[in-house]
This record gives structure tokens, sequence and C-alpha cells, in this order.
């Protein structure tokens, strides 16, 4: 009895001693320890890490393995403002609050990050060799086609234009299916739910095709609208359901010049903003804007570099590079618009 007492004696301790070691306290870096600044970000293709639906899943994990973690450091989003490339960051300057917004635990040489808002981190992983690498964590946000090659640094939120109509393209589900962070449809319904919730439904409708788009400006009632385009973008076009308004419809793909689009909706005057990566950008861009408003368009804008929208618990925004220096362009009709210089909306010169 007393030799049974003693093994359960012991039992007891060890289970009680397991127990202890599995509600161990996480060992959450502090605020200090997980700064980065974004200047130490530079544009460049990182390792991307896709979390689509923050409630399905908002961690990400680095195993120890053979090479153990030893710090870690992220940068978020950037709050809006005009940063210079010698401006001096500070988490006052961030968008989200560390171990508020976001966490990381160092537990046993095992980083485990932790996101709670929708936005573009860049987490910097340092080992005990001495590696360091950083990684760009996309949370509530799709890329779209291409996704694993895009370049990217820290973002900031911009202000989504007023506009009296936005059409989002609505493009056909691959066939056969593909990753999340490689289908485009899943971008353009992010859009949707972000200028929904920003500018309300009755002002955001799908275009299946260029002349969907074509077919919703000329329904609008009287003249001198502003009507944003959105969805994939490529220098000097747009596509729409899988269609292009450019200069040069892309090889492979559907579309119209951006002559005829603009000859189609001439009789309304319109002022057309593009919310899509690159359309301004260059030459091809700039010859896009003037054939645009050659044939009666009042006014293109378009964004020369990469813009993504993102949802967080306050309906989402749409967001560009954080160290574009801002300016405001003319008042077209009723509506100021922000121009960045490095992620700009640009306009041919009059």
């Amino acid at each position: 009895m007393t030799t049974n007492r003693r093994a359960l004696t012991w039992v007891v301790a060890l289970l009680a001693c397991a127990a202890s070691l599995t509600t161990a306290p996480a060992a959450l870096l502090s605020d200090t320890e997980l700064y980065l600044d974004p200047n130490d970000v530079p544009l460049a293709v990182y390792d991307k890490v896709f979390l689509p639906d923050l409630a399905a899943a908002n961690t990400h994990t680095w195993p120890a393995d053979l090479d153990p973690v030893t710090t870690a450091q992220i940068v978020p989003m950037i709050r809006p403002g005009d940063y210079a490339d010698d401006y001096a960051y500070s988490q006052s300057d961030y968008l989200y609050a560390p171990n508020v917004d976001y966490t990381a635990d160092l537990t046993a040489g095992e980083l485990t990050t932790t996101f709670l808002e929708g936005g573009l981190y860049h987490v910097q992983v340092t080992r005990q060799s001495g590696a360091a690498e950083i990684f760009a964590i996309f949370a509530q946000a799709w890329f779209g086609p291409g996704a694993e090659e895009q370049k990217t640094k820290p973002d900031k939120p911009v202000t989504i234009p007023d506009a009296d109509l936005y059409i989002v393209s609505e493009s056909p589900k691959p066939d056969p299916p593909v990753a999340d962070k490689d289908d485009p449809t899943g971008y353009e319904d992010l859009a949707v739910k972000v200028l929904t919730a920003n500018k309300g439904a009755d002002k955001v409708k799908r275009a299946k095709s260029v002349q969907d788009a074509i077919k919703l400006i000329n329904q609008l009632e009287g003249t001198g609208k502003h009507v944003e385009l959105v969805g994939h973008g490529t220098a000097g076009g747009i596509s729409l359901g899988g269609g292009f308004t450019a200069n040069l419809v892309p090889t492979g793909f559907v579309g119209t010049t951006a002559k005829a689009f603009a000859t189609a909706i001439k009789d309304k005057k319109i002022t057309l903003t593009h919310i899509s990566c690159n359309t301004g950008a260059g030459t091809d861009g700039q010859e896009y804007a003037k054939e645009l408003e050659d044939n009666g368009v009042t006014d293109s804008l378009a964004y020369d570099s990469e813009v993504i929208f993102y949802e967080n618990s306050k309906g989402g925004y749409l967001a560009v590079p954080h160290n574009a220096s801002g300016k405001q362009i003319p008042e077209p009709a009723t509506l100021t618009l922000m121009l960045l210089a490095a992620s700009t909306l640009t306009r041919r010169a009059a």
C-alpha cells in the first residue's frame, strides 16, 4: 500500500509539472523589442504570408528548428501623412499599436505572431545564427495574380475619393481554381466590401465587362459626374471583368481601346478615376490619360504604383506606400483628390 501511495504521489507531481508547463504565460515581446523602422524595410520582394480571413486564422508561427528565433520586430501600417525619405519614425506613427493590435510570442526559440487588425505587416525574424529575414504579412487582404512576385514596403491608408459611382470589376472565377492569393476575384470582392462600408451600397456597382461599365456610366443622370473604376491594373490600362480598356489590349485578353471607351461615354463628360495598380505609370499611363481626355473624358486620373484595399474593424481602407509625399490637385467638380508622388494619381497637363 505504501509503495502504491508513493507511486501515485509521483504521478500526481508529474502531471502537475506538465500542467504548469502547458499553462505557462506567453513570452510576449515588449513594445520596444517589437519596434522596426519603416526605413529599414526597403521596397523588395519578401516571402509572403496570406491571412485573408482573420476570423478564421490570425496567427503565423516560425518554428525553432535547428536555429532558434532570438528576436522579432514588426512594422504595421503607417498613419496617413506625408513622410520624407529621411523622416525619423517612431511607434506613434504606426496605425496599429503593438501588444494591442498585434503581438509576438517568443518561447523556446519559436515565434508566433498574432494580428487582430487588417493590413500589411512586415516582420523581421532574427535567429541564433545571426540570420535575419523580413516577411510580408497580408492580413485581411488579397493581392491577386502574381502576388508572390510583388515588391512591398510599409503602406499607409489614403482617403478614397468621393464619387457618384464606383464600378468594381467582376472577373470570372478561375477554372481550374487557384489559391486565394492568386484569385483576382478575392481582391475585387474585398474592394466591394470596403467601398460599401465607406461610401454606401447604392453607389457601388459591378461590371463583368468593359461594355457593362460603359452601360452603367451612360445610365447616370445628367453630366459632369465623377466615376471610379476599380480593378486590377497595368501601365496604361485597367481590367474590368477580365476584359481591358487600355492603349493596347494585352495579348490573349478581350476589351476595347481607351479611345473607343472614351468615345462611348463622351456625352456624359465625366471625371474618371482608376483605383488600380500602375494604370497611370510611365509613358503608357500618360498616353492612356491623353487618349481618354482627347476623346470625351473631362479628366482622367490613375495611380502610378500599387494600391491595395484592406479590411479592418472600421470597415477598411485603401492604401499606398508609406513614404509617398502628398499634394492636392485642382478640384474637379465637387471633388478633391490626393495626388501622391511615388504612388500618385497622375493627370495629363492641360
